[in-house]
Formats: structure tokens, sequence, C-alpha cells
């Protein structure tokens, strides 16, 4: 299910399991009154890449939310993020993002979740 493999990226080289799932989100980025909407394409204990219709720009500090809606398992995980890469493809906007503030009851079913166990 996750990748359990080292990846080298621009930033150096993130060791984290990633998984591919498609939650709905919402960042809330200073530039924008209103929450910009989002939705993960992959994610872990460390972070998660978002798919959204704007740019963030690297460095920038931002609170997400992401909805778990995953078998049993259904609620909200809120989050204080950093942006680590920020990218466009044709019409569509990507932001991967560090999480900075996460609650550790989060940061484990994230980590489980990576990993397959759940």
């Amino acid at each position: 299910m996750g990748n359990r493999a080292k990846h080298q990226t621009f930033y150096g080289q993130r060791s984290g399991t990633r998984r591919k799932i498609k939650w709905q989100a919402a960042v809330k980025y200073k530039k924008y009154k209103n929450a910009i909407p989002a939705v993960t394409l992959n994610i872990s204990a460390q972070g998660v890449l978002l798919e959204t219709p704007v740019l963030i720009k690297v460095g920038e500090k931002v609170p997400i939310m992401i909805v778990i809606d995953y078998f049993e398992h259904y609620f909200t995980i809120y989050a204080d993020t950093k942006v680590r890469h920020s990218f466009s493809k044709e019409l569509d906007c990507y932001i991967g993002l560090q999480f900075i503030k996460l609650n550790i009851t989060y940061r484990e079913f994230l980590t489980r979740f990576a990993e397959g166990s759940i």
C-alpha cells in the first residue's frame, strides 16, 4: 500500500511512508477570506500532498483541515502546516505540506494508515 522507500526531493530525503487517498480538505490562506477547498492525494504522519485551485508560496505557514472518512473512522484533522513545495500542471495546482503542529492522536492514526495497518 504505502511506499516505504526513501525519496530524494528538492528539500532533502523523505523517509516517511506515504499512502494515496482522496479525502476532502480545506486550507486557510491569508490572501483569501474563505478557506480554499482541496483534496488529498497522498498522506503520511509527516505531511500531505493536496490538489488545490490556487498555488501557495513555499515557506508559507497555513492551517488546514482534512475530513477523514475511512471505514469506521470518521473525524476531522486540524493541523498547522508549512508549504514545502508548490507547483502547477495544466489547470491543477498542488501543494506539499509538512505538519508542524499535529495532535498526537491524529499523528498515530496517520502513521498506522500510511503503513497499511488500518
